[in-house]
């Protein structure tokens, strides 16, 4: 009886969940029909193309960047509308602020227009301080008989706490300088940097790497950290950046 009776839990457990999932794809599929549509024109797209042609090529998508197989009348093109565009993004910040009081790049870019304000602000506090937390100071240092020490070690106390909060503020101020550093990883000894290219009847083309060895991603890893962790000191002492 008691197996059966778990068997029928989970039974019932797994019904409830699948009517949950089913109606959250029923939801998502009427709130995106056009990009569900998109989605399965692609899948159909890639059953039904066809390979054209397969080369090796000797970096991934080397032949992108090749501007001797570019005409040049498509380079002088690109040159009047990248001008064009330069000048339509311009005036396109201007309506913005006039409309909300900011250009919208400020919003879904946020993270680089927060970095560039917060880093010269930091930086000035950091240089002019007055003050710190008093989550700086050591313990063991007791605030509320600080007045029985001599005025020598209160000022060594202080000392410490300041030292330990510019430690903090410099954390911070790296993280918002370097949060969008290029950091790469190491590729294994003597890595064949060859790639297979597919070109497919639809036009889309493929790479694939012909070194399947795992790259080292240590060093991406151990800035990530270093990042993540002036992020976090920037929340956890936001109520006290002020001097």
């Amino acid at each position: 009886m008691i197996h059966r009776s778990a068997v029928a839990r989970k039974t019932s457990i797994r019904q409830a969940v699948s009517k949950d999932i089913k109606k959250i794809c029923e939801e998502t599929l009427d709130e995106y029909p056009e990009l569900f549509r998109r989605l399965a024109e692609y899948e159909k797209m890639e059953k039904e193309r066809t390979i054209v042609k397969e080369e090796i090529v000797e970096r991934f998508m080397e032949d992108i960047g090749d501007r001797s197989k570019i005409p040049w009348y498509t380079l002088v093109w690109w040159r009047f509308k990248w001008k064009y565009e330069a000048v339509e993004y311009w005036w396109r910040k201007k309506r913005e602020t006039w409309r909300t009081g900011f250009p919208h790049e400020q919003a879904w870019n946020f993270q680089s227009w927060n970095a560039e304000m917060v880093v010269p602000r930091l930086k000035y506090l950091r240089n002019n301080l007055n003050g710190c937390p008093t989550e700086m100071f050591e313990k063991d240092y007791d605030h509320n008989t600080a007045s029985e020490l001599s005025e020598k070690e209160r000022e060594l106390a202080m000392d410490r706490a300041m030292r330990s909060w510019e430690k903090t503020l410099d954390k911070m101020i790296w993280s918002f300088e370097h949060w969008q550093d290029s950091t790469s990883p190491i590729k294994p000894k003597d890595y064949d940097p060859r790639h297979k290219k597919t070109t497919y009847s639809d036009g889309s083309v493929g790479y694939e790497g012909l070194d399947e060895r795992k790259w080292d991603w240590t060093p991406c890893e151990k800035h990530s950290e270093r990042v993540q962790e002036g992020l976090d000191l920037f929340g956890k002492y936001y109520l006290n950046l002020w001097d």
